[in-house]
């Protein structure tokens, strides 16, 4: 029995992609990219061939809708964008241009967020860290109060060192917690 790889279908600039989960890679199969954007299958195969090293491309066979064995030709994921930026748009058909130059924005919208802000993934907590910080700032807040109004006045009023030591940890605390929450609110 042959091994397919997942098939994913994502929408990407109106048009619906395919993305093959395989042997923990990502690939795309390069033909109906292609074909969405206009182009011509035979030049564009030609060129990802003739580069094969540098674009990792490779084979797949994948069932088709009519229960056929297909060999696709695939290229990963994390190597479209290189491709994508090899696509000259001044020698694309003036028709398709527009959806080409689409394409090519989004990548470089992309590579801007991953090299000049966190990446997406680091700028969003996950649901269960936000539920964890909530709590453990309403901890803290109900053993700040403690210490505020019972334990710290009787503290200085026994003159002990132990006073100072804690003020000034709970104040750096409570200001740790208030900037992330403060982050938190930012980036929803």
């Amino acid at each position: 029995m042959t091994d397919y790889p997942r098939v994913t279908q994502v929408t990407f600039q109106q048009d619906t992609l395919v993305a093959l989960q395989y042997q923990g890679h990502v690939f795309v199969p390069m033909r109906r990219i292609v074909e969405n954007l206009g182009m011509a299958w035979g030049t564009q195969q030609q060129k990802l061939l003739r580069n094969q090293e540098k674009f990792g491309c490779i084979y797949m066979n994948m069932l088709a809708a009519d229960g056929r064995q297909r060999r696709t030709l695939c290229l990963p994921l994390r190597k479209l964008n290189g491709w994508l930026f090899t696509i000259n748009t001044a020698r694309v058909r003036e028709d398709l241009r527009e959806k080409v130059t689409a394409y090519q924005e989004e990548c470089f919208q992309v590579l801007y967020e991953h090299f000049l802000q966190s990446p997406p993934a680091a700028r969003q907590m996950a649901a269960e860290d936000v539920r964890y910080l909530t709590i453990a700032n309403e901890h803290f807040t109900e053993i700040f109060y403690t210490w505020r109004y019972k334990i710290e006045p009787a503290l200085f009023a026994l003159g002990s060192p132990l006073a100072r030591h804690l003020h000034d940890r709970f104040n750096e605390t409570s200001a740790l917690l208030d900037k992330i929450e403060r982050r938190q609110r930012a980036h929803k």
